[in-house]
């Protein structure tokens, strides 16, 4: 009965001694990932396709929709123009048009600032 404390105890410091001992891995062992220099950047992907918020509009007017330069403007701002008219079938009704460009229009005040709309009518403009 002497002996068995002895042998506890030896058994407990080794035990933590044990993690100390251990060896961290081979140093020829190879990692499984390989390092390139090229890595493409998830936000850089030129296969990914940007998603840009919606502004459903009945009418095109003052939107320049088609026109090339004002879809780049309307891009840049983050966002772009949806016709949606008033006999499409399965279309948003009024109030879920306006409660939609409420939300959008919240969200780009916070992402552009908040004088963003005549900004981007002077830059329609031009």
């Amino acid at each position: 009965m002497k002996n068995l404390g002895a042998v506890i105890l030896c058994m407990l410091m080794l035990g933590l001694a044990m993690p100390l001992l251990a060896q961290k891995g081979s140093p020829y062992a190879t990692d499984p990932t390989p390092k390139t220099k090229n890595k493409v950047s998830p936000d850089k992907d030129p296969q990914k396709e940007k998603r840009y918020l919606t502004i459903w509009r009945r009418n095109t007017k003052g939107t320049l929709y088609g026109n090339r330069c004002g879809t780049e403007v309307t891009r840049k701002c983050g966002f772009e123009y949806v016709i949606v008219t008033a006999k499409q079938r399965g279309g948003p009704s009024r109030f879920r048009r306006a409660l939609h460009n409420a939300g959008v229009n919240f969200l780009l005040f916070f992402r552009n600032g908040p004088f963003w709309k005549f900004r981007l009518r002077k830059r329609l403009k031009r």
